[in-house]
């Protein structure tokens, strides 16, 4: 409904912003422009995985970029 638009509009404004801050403070992308960072932050996904979950596979087709936030990722002979 119309009524809900705003509040949409201000969680993804704090989505973004929290996006960007974080893309400013990683090595890779700290000397970036932030338009680059802006259209990288506007592509990115939150994705939370349970301790242990399987993220890729070797051999996988490569479709993502990872950017750990919070934890580590293992790697494991299969």
């Amino acid at each position: 409904t119309l009524h809900t638009l705003p509040c949409l509009q201000q969680v993804h404004r704090r989505k973004l912003k929290a996006k960007l801050t974080y893309l400013k403070r990683h090595f890779l992308s700290e000397r970036w422009s932030e338009q680059k960072r802006v259209s990288l932050a506007y592509a990115m996904r939150l994705r939370k995985y349970p301790p242990k979950a399987v993220v890729f596979r070797q051999g996988d087709p490569v479709n993502w970029v990872f950017f750990i936030k919070k934890g580590s990722l293992a790697t494991r002979s299969l």
